[in-house]
């Protein structure tokens, strides 16, 4: 009988930690921590007194599928008639989830995080209206992708479905072919429950000729301010607890450009010309976001209200009144492209200069939209949509808006620098020509920031508008420069130019010289 010797144990290893916010149970299974506690995921702790748990969502290890997390397949055709199951369609994998090998042709791998609960930003005034710089919470994904070509693509896609059954996509990102590890941030600005989904689609999948070895991965899901639901259970878990100021029910919010003292535990003013980041804890004055050059705040935001002061680099200042635009917006239109087949589409560029005002661009069809489609919205500093003529079902032709995008979020900067937070205006596209370089007008340069970030645009869009100053001009009209004639020449960078009496310096004292007369 041939003689088998049993192997040395191998050493115990500690069990891999769960994720912030979760702690093992008895059974052995992570779960979120119960209300008032908060885990690093090697235990549930109480708060201390005078602290508030942040709830969310905070999947970093991927040793099992997180709770409310759901994979499926699904073919790329969908012709009804088969059903794709190829088990898990995303593989926890210790620091990662990645797609599922699968020789499975032809098919995308989805992923959902259900959040049921909604969303709840406990340092959000109860007076404050939630906005992209001021959000009720934000989900942040960090995700790479290995593919073989630039078919393959990577989904970042909202669900805001009232229930299961019904669903209406809102498509949040989208990036093809390979990309480097990279951090993409939506802000939430509505309470109400919502799906958030996850899709990859292997290079070739749409010819059934996949490349099986494309593959993508997401490092970690990080999902702020969750709420509660209708009976009051709360949603998710705590990675951390954050000081807060006592109200007459316990810990209340700051008001709007506020900040928490951690010493004395008082709610203290942000100093000039910055506003409190309510996404953040809000404690210390590192929590107060400083506005850029040329800009104010009202403790919610920055903005200018048209009466602005630039610093010249000789030490001196120039004055500019624009105080006539407040809340005035600009919409621009686009030079008018033809396609192959004869149709034709143009762009509106829709800005808001001075003030507090926001824009809007809303899709708008004359037909049913699919049971499975909500007509896109965006809002923010700047915007652009699509017009496209449209054939109805009656004969007639009307416009078509689709495809609404946020060219930028928010006011960052009036400055007579042409260049800004790596965003630059070259001389070509102001119209300077080499010859004049003594004889230039006066420009001012207003840039905007803010947007998504895309595969084309690594650091998102941004526009840049540019004052020029024409005493002979008493019109207020932007237009496009003649070198970029739809508004942007990389697709990255927009730009307008508003020639006007009204982008005019204000004269100072040193502006005026005294003539003595001789008589």
């Amino acid at each position: 009988m041939p003689f088998f010797q049993q192997p040395a144990d191998e050493p115990e290893h500690a069990c891999p930690a769960c994720n912030p916010g979760m702690a093992v149970n008895a059974a052995g299974v992570c779960e979120f921590c119960q209300k008032g506690q908060w885990s690093d995921g090697n235990g549930c702790k109480k708060c201390a007194d005078n602290s508030q748990p942040i709830y969310g969502y905070q999947f970093m290890q991927w040793n099992s599928l997180p709770p409310h997390v759901d994979t499926r397949c699904e073919f790329v055709a969908d012709d009804g008639l088969a059903a794709c199951d190829i088990g898990q369609a995303w593989i926890p994998n210790g620091d990662a989830i990645v797609s599922a090998p699968s020789l499975q042709r032809g098919i995308a791998f989805e992923m959902t995080l259900g959040i049921e609960q909604g969303f709840h930003n406990p340092q959000l005034p109860t007076d404050m209206v939630a906005s992209q710089q001021n959000p009720i919470g934000t989900i942040t994904v960090v995700f790479d992708t290995r593919c073989a070509d630039e078919s393959c693509s990577f989904y970042f896609i909202e669900d805001i479905g009232t229930d299961p059954a019904t669903s209406f996509y809102r498509f949040l990102g989208s990036f093809n072919g390979t990309q480097p590890k990279r951090v993409l941030t939506h802000a939430i600005t509505r309470k109400n429950p919502t799906r958030f989904m996850f899709v990859f689609v292997r290079s070739g999948a749409s010819s059934l000729d996949d490349n099986i070895y494309d593959q993508a991965r997401i490092f970690s899901i990080n999902v702020t301010n969750v709420g509660k639901d209708r009976t009051g259970k709360q949603g998710g878990g705590a990675a951390q607890c954050t000081p807060c100021a006592l109200g007459a029910g316990g810990c209340s919010a700051c008001d709007n450009g506020h900040y928490l003292d951690e010493t004395s535990r008082k709610c203290t003013a942000c100093p000039p010309r910055s506003y409190s980041n309510i996404s953040s804890s809000r404690v210390g004055e590192s929590s107060c976001v400083m506005c850029g050059p040329g800009l104010d705040s009202d403790d919610t935001q920055c903005l200018t209200r048209g009466n602005i002061s630039i610093a010249l680099s000789n030490n001196g200042t120039r004055e500019y009144d624009l105080s006539s635009l407040a809340n005035k917006t600009f919409l621009m239109q686009g030079m008018r492209v033809f396609a192959r087949e004869g149709t034709s589409y143009f762009h509106h560029l829709n800005i808001s200069l001075v003030g507090s005002q926001k824009v809007t661009c809303n899709e708008v069809y004359y037909e049913k939209l699919d049971k499975m489609s909500l007509p896109e919205s965006v809002e923010g500093a700047a915007c652009r949509i699509t017009a496209v003529p449209a054939q109805l079902s009656n004969g007639t032709q009307k416009l078509a808006f689709v495809t609404p995008v946020m060219i930028a979020s928010k006011i960052s900067a009036i400055t007579d620098a042409r260049e800004f937070d790596g965003w630059k205006i070259t001389e070509s596209s102001l119209g300077y020509g080499p010859a004049d370089k003594g004889d230039r007008p006066l420009d001012l340069h207003v840039f905007f920031t803010g947007a998504p970030s895309s595969s084309r645009c690594l650091k998102g869009t941004a526009l840049a508008v540019t004052l020029r100053c024409d005493p002979n001009e008493k019109k207020v009209e932007m237009k496009f420069p003649p070198s970029c004639p739809d508004g942007t020449c990389d697709g990255c960078l927009f730009q307008a130019i508003l020639e006007s009496s009204i982008a005019c310096p204000l004269c100072g004292k040193s502006d005026y010289k005294i003539i003595n007369s001789m008589h």
